[in-house]
């Protein structure tokens, strides 16, 4: 029984495995189209931008205070949550490169500034501007949760940003920054996955993406067919799984005992 649990697990890995692999050479190739539906709150990014350029004001990112010292920047959902993020800034940062727009990025892992430093770096690369990388835009705080909101809400009551981007595994800060760039007036782009602070987000923020957009947010800003590929075989997978789900409900319906078949 235990080896047919093994070899069914097995077998769900290598489909993943191949379905990736295949629709990212399909992509590349051509052969195959895809598109991610819009998404409002990436949309939105240029217009904040733009209204940062008009106002001569600056621009603030934060991931929050998940990952690092508490979960581990490689481990868990706030790691890769951390890592979606990236892909708004890269996008944000070459943005501000473009319009010459200051940047402001509060961390509260002292790990994560390599990160966050070369996310910025390419970006400006890649909007013409590299000379504008200064240490002073990456601004370590604290590595503990209402030391670093203490001093990322006195950041953005300071510099008075004219967007605020909140996006990454947020937890009890969320409302407290967003309430702040409320005060100071920015227009305020947010996301997570974690649906405890969603509520929050969604009533504070003038957009937000919301659990699953922020994994695709950096598909859908960058165009990668690579990437592209990846989410079209996990959405894939997906299908498969919720028609596999189905399929047992109606057997359990009947009276088959499914977990004996799969050999629970």
């Amino acid at each position: 029984m235990a080896m047919i649990k093994e070899v069914g697990v097995l077998a769900i890995a290598a489909f993943i495995a191949i379905a990736v692999i295949v629709s990212i050479y399909l992509v590349k190739r051509g052969t195959l189209k895809m598109e991610i539906r819009r998404i409002a709150a990436l949309d939105a990014i240029d217009m904040a931008i733009g209204r940062a350029t008009e106002m001569g004001r600056p621009v603030h990112f934060t991931h929050g205070t998940a990952g690092g010292l508490y979960a581990g920047l490689a481990q868990g959902e706030a790691g890769a949550q951390i890592v979606a993020a990236m892909g708004v800034l890269s996008y944000v940062s070459e943005l501000c490169a473009k319009f010459n727009v200051q940047l402001i990025c509060t961390i509260c892992h002292a790990e994560t500034m390599p990160l966050y430093t070369d996310t910025i770096q390419l970006g400006f690369l890649k909007g013409g501007r590299p000379q504008l990388w200064n240490s002073d835009i990456v601004r370590f705080i604290s590595p503990y949760q209402f030391a670093f909101t203490a001093g990322a809400m006195a950041t953005i009551s300071r510099e008075k940003p004219a967007a605020n981007f909140l996006v990454g595994p947020l937890y009890a800060e969320s409302l407290l920054l967003a309430e702040v760039g409320y005060n100071v007036g920015a227009i305020q782009i947010s996301g997570s996955a974690y649906t405890h602070q969603l509520p929050f987000l969604v009533a504070a923020c003038d957009y937000t993406l919301i659990g699953e957009e922020l994994y695709a947010a950096g598909v859908y800003l960058s165009k990668n067919p690579v990437l592209l590929g990846s989410i079209g075989a996990q959405d894939l997978t997906k299908i498969l799984v919720m028609i596999f789900i189905g399929a047992a409900s109606v057997l359990l319906t009947m009276g088959v005992n499914v977990i004996k078949i799969m050999g629970g």
